[in-house]
């Protein structure tokens, strides 16, 4: 009891300061404490938004150098804040994988945007996944071919825009697709068979259960490219799956003079033996292998041994359908995987242009503002754009000409496919690719160059 009374005793004075300053101790909580926490988070940056970038696990080691780069430093900012890149690579290209990396990018409160580096169906699995978060996760697809990204989506993954100065509304999600389609793959090959006196099509596709959609979806182009030449003589004679192709000479009954080819690079190998062993110069066969060729091979060698000996020797010569330039590839530029960041950036610059929402400027001045906000008014700024038909430059090296991308919906408006063939040596400094089809300008002429060379003509 001595024990206690004695602490009482102590605490009389202090009982007594505390009646005494009370109205001050008040006012030190009232605005003491918010002043410190206002002072601790306008003195600490505040954490950045993150571009993912989602890239198939057999994405080649140039391209994913291209994503390693970009992360080192800051991309952008929106605001105060810093927008930086992040990879994530596939451990597998199964469906539970990229459908659970887009539940768990969703989920993140830093996301922002997602660039997607790799097979149209992979894209087409987790795109619903993107587009029904709230709000949208912007995407730009880069290599994806695709006729229709948004087959697996529904009405919920859009909402409605107006389309100016039409003034007509037309559903929008927030995908920029920076390959051209499949129909104008489609259309490229054929054309350029017709071009070169070819205009009996076999179409021959495989079996790549990974890519399954990008095979179906460009088999179908190539029937519809066939048919809407069908002025030009152009005639389908068969379509088979590689492993169902008839004996050899029920195939030269079919005389065909072009076969197209859909599916990846080790069947590509599988039919090009098939065929070069059946074939002789004076048949007069051409063979065009689609872009998912280039994209599953190995390295510039493997394609050399694999398709260049026949083809020099006239037997059977391959072409190769690509969304880029020759020169790009030579160089190991991954043009669209590239561009895509340049893309970005334009689009958060519009936003910083135009500027944020109410929603989003009071809660910045809270400082409570997050990637979920800022991604809001992307979505905006892409609709707004799409509207407009805004137009996007990619990057260049110096003296090169930039990349010019216009979009009607999702899909690039001016894209084309090109068309390759094999040259140089198989040794140092490599076989490289060499564009055949004649059908555009080249990248090392600068809009400078080209004004002043039409200029002389005048």
């Amino acid at each position: 009891m001595a024990l206690l009374e004695q602490v009482r005793a102590s605490l009389l004075p202090v009982g007594a300061w505390v009646g005494r300053h009370s109205v001050e101790i008040l006012l030190a909580f009232v605005f003491g404490l918010p002043l410190a926490y206002f002072a601790g988070v306008y003195l600490e940056r505040p954490d950045p938004f993150t571009v993912y970038v989602v890239a198939d696990s057999d994405t080649n080691d140039k391209t994913l150098r291209i994503f390693r780069d970009k992360a080192k430093v800051t991309l952008a900012t929106i605001g105060d804040v810093d927008v930086i890149v992040q990879l994530v690579h596939l451990q597998d290209n199964s469906q539970e994988t990229i459908q659970r990396v887009a539940e768990d990018l969703s989920s993140r409160p830093n996301t922002l945007m997602v660039i997607g580096s790799g097979r149209s169906q992979l894209t087409e699995e987790s795109l619903p996944i993107y587009f029904k978060a709230n709000p949208r996760i912007p995407y730009l697809a880069t290599t994806a071919s695709d006729s229709d990204l948004l087959k697996n989506c529904d009405d919920k993954c859009y909402e409605w825009s107006v389309l100016r100065p039409v003034l007509h509304k037309v559903q929008f999600a927030p995908l920029l697709q920076l390959s051209p389609t499949n129909r104008i793959q489609a259309s490229s090959a054929v054309e350029f068979a017709i071009e070169n006196n070819k205009h009996r099509f076999l179409i021959v596709y495989g079996d790549d259960s990974q890519n399954k959609s990008y095979t179906d979806d460009l088999v179908n182009e190539y029937e519809q490219a066939i048919a809407g030449e069908v002025l030009e003589g152009a005639v389908k004679v068969d379509k088979f799956e590689l492993n169902a192709l008839p004996d050899d000479a029920t195939l030269r009954g079919m005389n065909p003079e072009c076969v197209l080819y859909a599916g990846n690079f080790g069947e590509a190998q599988t039919l090009f033996g098939r065929f070069s062993r059946m074939t002789t110069a004076k048949d007069q066969m051409l063979m065009i292998l689609s872009d998912s060729v280039i994209q599953t091979s190995g390295s510039d060698v493997q394609l050399s041994k694999a398709f260049k000996s026949a083809s020099k020797a006239n037997i059977l010569p391959v072409r190769f359908t690509h969304q880029t330039v020759a020169s790009d590839y030579n160089n190991h530029v991954s043009t669209y995987d590239r561009d895509a960041f340049a893309i970005a950036r334009t689009l958060i610059d519009d936003l910083n242009d135009r500027g944020v929402d109410l929603r989003m400027r009071l809660k910045s001045l809270l400082h409570i503002h997050n990637a979920r906000d800022a991604r809001r008014n992307l979505d905006r700024i892409m609709k707004e754009n799409g509207g407009v038909r805004t137009w996007y430059v990619g990057e260049a090296l110096p003296g090169e000409r930039p990349v010019t991308y216009i979009f009607k919906g999702s899909n690039q408006y001016t894209g084309i496919f090109h068309v390759w063939k094999l040259q140089g040596p198989e040794t140092s400094p490599g076989p490289g690719m060499d564009d055949v089809d004649h059908w555009h300008p080249g990248r090392g002429i600068t809009s400078a160059q080209e004004a002043a060379a039409l200029a002389a003509q005048k």
